[in-house]
């Protein structure tokens, strides 16, 4: 792959971008595993801490209390230390809160807090710690790309295979195109996720080869389907969307990237 197609624009997101106030992605994510590192040597064993990430992030009254310094020890240091150092990559989020309608009461993604995002983006971080090394160990692997990641300025020719879409590679500016064609240069097999039911790749499982997954997404969406695909039994990894730019955050789609260098490091040997 070209030197150029490593270039990557800032972008602005509904809610969130990775970005920050900065040119790169990489600010995020030299953050995100300092983050994890300090709350490993409070909390060493990885599991556990996964569960108090897990269990703080569905009780939005007691992330309040606790972004208050209020509350629960547990939640109070891990909000208090994560959500100031975060805060730079979530600053849109309370606008979107208030300006959202009750009509969308249901989309519980929508509704994500900021001290929900922000331990999202360390339970992403600590998820792939737990799970690279099972994840590598599969005989098949599977990703799952969004379609947010089109050339929305060319028409795509991705076509239905035996899981789901595959990109055709029509567009070489194309982000689904730059990121199926890494994929299969680490022996991973690219999907675009236009509704594939998780529990069919438990399936294959059981056909004597172990699949292994790697979730893109944005935040929200990405936590909530590497929980369920653990849940089935499949080991997990993922890497957030630079930015939440689609239909269901912004009316319409606009054009959106992810790191493809993150990419590398979780999937590389």
């Amino acid at each position: 792959m070209a030197e150029e197609e490593f270039h990557y624009s800032p972008l602005p997101g509904k809610t969130y971008s990775l970005f920050g106030d900065g040119s790169s992605t990489d600010g995020y994510y030299d953050l995100i595993q300092q983050l994890a590192d300090e709350c490993l040597r409070k909390y060493p064993d990885k599991e556990a801490l996964l569960g108090k990430l897990r269990r703080a992030s569905a009780r939005k009254r007691l992330l309040r209390r606790a972004r208050e310094g209020l509350g629960d020890p547990d939640m109070v240091f891990l909000l208090g230390r994560i959500s100031p150092a975060l805060s730079e990559y979530t600053p849109f989020v309370e606008q979107h809160l208030e300006d959202l309608s009750i009509l969308k009461f249901r989309d519980r993604r929508l509704w994500t807090s900021e001290g929900q995002y922000h331990l999202y983006m360390l339970e992403i971080e600590l998820v792939n710690r737990i799970n690279r090394e099972e994840f590598m160990k599969c005989e098949r692997k599977i990703a799952f790309l969004p379609h947010c990641l089109k050339d929305f300025k060319h028409g795509c020719k991705s076509s239905m295979s035996d899981i789901d879409y595959v990109c055709r590679g029509c567009s070489n500016t194309c982000f689904l195109n730059r990121v199926s064609t890494l994929l299969r240069q680490y022996g991973i097999d690219a999907y675009i996720w236009m509704g594939t039911d998780l529990k069919k790749l438990k399936g294959l499982s059981h056909s004597g080869r172990r699949i292994g997954g790697l979730g893109i997404a944005c935040v929200p969406e990405l936590v909530m389907g590497m929980r369920e695909s653990l849940r089935l039994g499949l080991p997990t990894v993922g890497t957030p969307l630079s930015a939440n730019r689609c239909a269901r955050w912004m009316g319409d789609f606009y054009e959106n990237s992810v790191s493809l260098e993150k990419i590398v490091q979780l999937v590389g040997h």
